[in-house]
């Protein structure tokens, strides 16, 4: 307030006189901006007295704009204006474009209070800021980077409380710290990944801390870091790994894109002992024993009775078909056993109504030359001609006797239960 009043009293001899509006002039560097650099636009308002209250400046503030005061920001001027001397401010903004793109500042007032000689009261009046626009953009060979993130120096520092070897409930501590110069540290991205696991329960549980971002200003320019931290609680055993964290920028005095990368963790988890068995673990094992006994019970009692007569069942109507009397047929002959193959014979043969006259006669005489072969005198071969006609004629036999059973499938017959004497006898 002092250094108003003295300028009022400096140039109150000079603008007794002085008439005309106010006036506000816009300086904006032309072209194209860098992101995350500043740029320096001033705002002049001069008055034709003087002001004895400092103006309302407007505010700046628009989505992905940094609007930055520096040292100093406003500072006194004068001017000649038609003669007359005229007195005002100047006022310097710093602004940082965060994204790439076009910004516009929207119109806004300024509110000025300046004195008009031989009045009491000043005079309040009320100026437009036209609307400011510009554009930022990456340097060269920075297009690719995401985020963009431009500055003169950068370095990460990686710090881990805990670990490598782990007990389940343990916990372990990374913290990713990044320095940044050249510009402001709010451009730095999330540093800390989601730990992706694939397995139930997860290994590592996360909790992240909020990050904590500093920012400095030497000389009109920003420096500062980014520090984010997460601890890890181990919930599972095994060994997993927290991937290195990585982060490309900009270098303003190289002009080459860079890259920062941090170690990988390696972490081991070693899983607790089972707790020892107590009173529910007894009492959930007697009572799986105790229903393993009821069903063993249940099933000898009620359940294999049932089974062993279905059981039986089953095996008396498989011995009382034709195909088991046609297999102990088979056995028969091929172990030529002349008793057992007649005796095998003659049960088949109840399973038909008729046997063929020729087929049987041709089984007879196979049978015949298969004994003599077998137990005559001349018998050197052990019958091995006799059997196979044996088998031979069998075959047919069974082959015709199916064929006429096919063909007179309507007809049903009863087979003989007493039958008195065998159709193959010698």
């Amino acid at each position: 307030m002092i250094r108003w009043l003295l300028i009022a009293v400096l140039l109150a001899p000079f603008a007794a006189h002085a008439q005309g509006e106010p006036r506000l002039e816009i300086d904006l560097p032309k072209g194209e901006v860098i992101v995350g650099q500043p740029v320096t636009m001033r705002l002049k308002l001069l008055v034709p007295t003087w002001m004895p209250k400092p103006p309302v400046w407007p505010t700046l503030e628009v989505p992905s704009l940094l609007v930055r005061l520096p040292e100093r920001a406003s500072t006194p001027v004068s001017e000649i204006i038609e003669g007359e001397t005229w007195s005002g401010i100047s006022r310097a903004y710093r602004l940082y474009p965060l994204e790439v793109g076009g910004y516009k500042i929207p119109a806004q007032k300024l509110i000025v209070t300046y004195a008009d000689p031989g009045k009491p009261d000043p005079i309040v009046a009320e100026l437009t800021l036209e609307p400011i626009r510009f554009s930022a953009g990456l340097p060269k060979g920075a297009e690719g980077l995401s985020p963009p993130i431009v500055a003169r120096g950068l370095t990460l520092e990686q710090q881990v409380i805990g670990g490598p070897d782990l007990m389940v409930g343990d916990a372990v501590t990374r913290s990713i710290t990044v320095s940044i110069e050249g510009t402001t540290p709010i451009l730095l991205p999330d540093l800390m990944p989601e730990l992706l696991v694939n397995t139930a329960p997860a290994p590592l549980r996360a909790y992240p801390k909020e990050p904590v971002v500093t920012e400095t200003e030497t000389r009109g320019v920003l420096s500062g870091n980014r520090t984010d931290s997460t601890t890890y609680v181990a919930q599972a055993g095994g060994d997993l790994k927290l991937a290195p964290i990585s982060l490309s920028w900009f270098n303003l005095d190289s002009g080459q894109v860079e890259s920062l990368e941090s170690s990988e963790i390696t972490l081991s988890i070693t899983a607790p002992p089972p707790p020892p068995p107590g009173v529910a673990d007894y009492a959930r094992w007697t009572a799986m024993a105790l229903a393993g006994i009821g069903m063993i019970w249940a099933i000898m009692r009620l359940i294999w009775p049932r089974l062993r007569h279905l059981l039986t069942r089953v095996a008396r109507a498989w011995q009382a078909s034709e195909v088991f009397a046609h297999r102990r047929v088979i056995r028969a002959i091929r172990a030529r056993d002349l008793n057992a193959t007649l005796t095998a014979l003659d049960q088949w043969a109840v399973f038909y109504r008729d046997v063929d006259q020729p087929s049987q006669n041709a089984i007879a005489k196979a049978l015949a030359r298969a004994g003599a072969e077998t137990y005559g005198s001349q018998g050197t071969r052990a019958g091995i001609t006799g059997w196979a006609n044996t088998a031979r004629a069998y075959s047919e036999l069974r082959a015709r006797n199916l064929d006429l059973c096919r063909m007179h499938r309507e007809s049903s017959y009863l087979p003989d239960l007493n039958p008195s004497g065998g159709k193959f006898g010698l």
